[in-house]
């Protein structure tokens, strides 16, 4: 499972909202994003070979409300920002009124997104939706065994009245289907041996 989430509000922007059912609302005078907290165990812990690579990563959130399909947008996040989820706030990673990160869509300064990882249309049931990391943005964000990685799902689009909700890592809405990862590794292939011959001077 994912054991830190939490989510950020435009319009609440000192306030560290941990401990609620995690929302995500467009951008238009909303911004609200869900944050989600992935350390990755070690390859030992994991007992995988010791030259295993990640090749992508699934984030699975559980989605609450019913009734309004929506694209919504999974994003790596600017991994100096080691944010802890009863601090986080729109404002801050490290929590409080002091503005040290920007994550509305339309901030100028774009300190917040870092890396796009994959857009899942939600349906209108609920239940889980699945959200990838491929390889290209593991290899862009050198994600590996043993470190730790932040995420922001997003929605890029205008004129949403309500928010989108889905299950915490303290079940708030009472579904017990918390959010979870799963990895698909790989190993790298063998290299090719490289056999080289000398002519001995006659030819052979």
């Amino acid at each position: 499972n994912i054991n830190e989430t939490s989510y950020i509000d435009g319009n609440s922007i000192g306030s560290n909202l941990n401990g609620n059912e995690l929302e995500v609302q467009g951008k238009t005078n909303f911004d609200k994003h869900t944050m989600l907290k992935i350390p990755i165990p070690t390859r030992k812990s994991l007992s995988i070979p010791d030259n295993a690579i990640i090749n992508s990563l699934n984030i699975d959130l559980h989605m609450i409300t019913t009734g309004s399909n929506r694209d919504l947008q999974l994003f790596t996040t600017g991994q100096d920002n080691r944010w802890q989820e009863e601090e986080v706030t729109f404002n801050s990673p490290y929590g409080g009124n002091t503005g040290l990160w920007h994550p509305a869509w339309d901030a100028t300064q774009n300190d917040f997104r870092q890396t796009f990882c994959s857009e899942t249309s939600t349906g209108t049931g609920a239940g889980y939706k699945t959200w990838t990391v491929p390889y290209d943005a593991i290899q862009k964000d050198s994600i590996d065994f043993n470190n730790t990685y932040y995420f922001a799902l997003m929605s890029d689009a205008t004129g949403e009245s309500s928010a989108l909700q889905f299950e915490d890592d303290s079940n708030e809405g009472g579904t017990g289907n918390l959010p979870r990862y799963s990895i698909t590794w790989t190993q790298p292939e063998p290299a090719t041996p490289s056999i080289s011959s000398i002519p001995n001077g006659t030819g052979v």
